[in-house]
């Protein structure tokens, strides 16, 4: 029986989250640590079949998935704006300790009701509404006809968001999960559902980089 497999990958690592930022909707590129890590990801994947490439459209995204398309021949990328990560609203681009400081209550509704907090705001989203856009675009890879094996290039809230559902977990503990900046996880597709069978891993990262 032939397994099919649905591989997360979180886009590699920008400026912005190197200072700390808030990062949604605005669109930083990949630093110089960012390409090196796309590259590791993209060798990681390099000698697995690779049947369909889904990214957010968004750059650091778009870059990281590039990466891993130039080692499959022919495959192009699709590109998905439904998977972008959570719009952040006023909080878009600012520094952690400045969200922390100005916006109290809503660090605090964060803390106990994360699912519904919608960031303030035009465009402010909520676990619930990025849950609502983005994982229509992960099940309509699990409708026939399923293709053995897709990658997805997203973000963290999106790529989390899209975890808790796949396993059952309730949004507001998507904390007991986390993705670190390119990084694979990964489930199969079984007939009772998806199962987990791969989270964070990041043996891709564990060498040292080559200046």
């Amino acid at each position: 029986m032939t397994i099919n497999r649905i591989t997360l990958v979180r886009h590699a690592t920008t400026d912005a989250n190197i200072n700390g930022l808030f990062v949604g909707q605005v669109d930083p590129p990949l630093n110089a640590r960012g390409q090196w890590e796309a590259e590791a990801v993209a060798q990681r994947l390099s000698l697995e079949p690779i049947h369909r490439i889904l990214s957010s459209d968004l750059a650091r995204a778009e870059q990281t998935a590039a990466a891993i398309a130039a080692h499959h021949e022919g495959l192009a990328i699709q590109l998905d704006k439904r998977l972008r990560e959570m719009h952040l609203g006023d909080l878009d681009g600012l520094a952690g300790e400045v969200v922390r400081r100005d916006y109290p209550e809503l660090m605090e509704t964060w803390k106990t009701n994360a699912a519904t907090a919608k960031m303030p705001g035009p465009g402010g989203e909520s676990l619930e509404s990025v849950l609502f856009r983005a994982w229509p675009c992960v099940e309509e890879t699990l409708r026939p006809p399923l293709v053995p094996h897709t990658v997805i290039v997203s973000h963290t809230f999106t790529l989390l968001t899209c975890l808790c559902r796949a396993i059952g977990l309730e949004l507001n503990r998507f904390r007991h999960l986390f993705v670190r900046p390119a990084s694979i996880s990964e489930f199969e597709l079984h007939p009772h559902g998806p199962v987990l069978v791969r989270l964070n891993d990041t043996q891709h990262l564990h060498s040292e980089r080559s200046e």
